[in-house]
């Protein structure tokens, strides 16, 4: 009785044929894999960013942190670049020096980013000088400051007056050079040199 199926030759030639024709396949997927280009086209981010700046991004942003942002600050403590106050990962101390005010006059501070106007009294005096630290993030880039005493009153479309009814006017917060600085901990920015003043 004759055998049924494949014939024993034809067996024999598929089987040494099969790890060929695997291997032709998979080298043809990866030639077809890389000129379609990668799935995800994402920028290298981070420090080592060639190699493990995906790892260090994906650590920073589980840490709650802005990989980008480190990036840049990094940058501008090389090369001594100036950076606007409000990108400093470790946030602002704005200083104004005591003018000898009494306690019922407290020194307001606030920031305007164009929509709207935050107010934050100022602490101290401490050894002469009134400081208010913010937080990372509280500041917007660009915002302008107004410095008044005793609360704030902004008026978008006409003068802005503080507490005590004296006209108060915005300055920019200038991109300040840092050097040697530990981005952990607040810049600061000093008040008397944007020209304010407090009477």
């Amino acid at each position: 009785m004759q055998a049924r199926g494949l014939p024993k030759n034809l067996a024999i030639t598929l089987l040494i044929l099969s790890p060929l024709a695997a291997v032709s396949f998979i080298i043809w997927w990866i030639f077809t894999s890389l000129s379609a280009g990668p799935a995800m086209d994402a920028g290298a981010r981070g420090q080592g960013a060639s190699d493990t700046g995906g790892a260090n991004a994906i650590g920073e942003l589980l840490a709650g942190n802005d990989p980008d942002e480190i990036q840049r600050t990094n940058r501008a403590l090389r090369s001594g670049e100036p950076i606007d106050p409000a990108l400093w990962p470790g946030g602002i101390t704005f200083t104004i020096i005591d003018p000898g005010l009494p306690a019922t006059r407290r020194p307001s501070l606030g920031f305007h980013n164009g929509r709207e106007t935050s107010v934050s009294v100022m602490q101290g005096p401490n050894d002469g000088v009134f400081t208010l630290t913010v937080d990372p993030g509280e500041v917007d880039p660009g915002s302008l400051v107004l410095v008044g005493i005793n609360g704030l009153s902004i008026d978008p479309g006409g003068p802005s007056v503080d507490g005590e009814g004296n006209a108060i006017s915005p300055a920019a917060i200038d991109p300040v050079s840092i050097s040697g600085a530990d981005r952990t901990e607040p810049i600061i920015v000093d008040l008397n040199e944007l020209g304010f003043r407090l009477k």
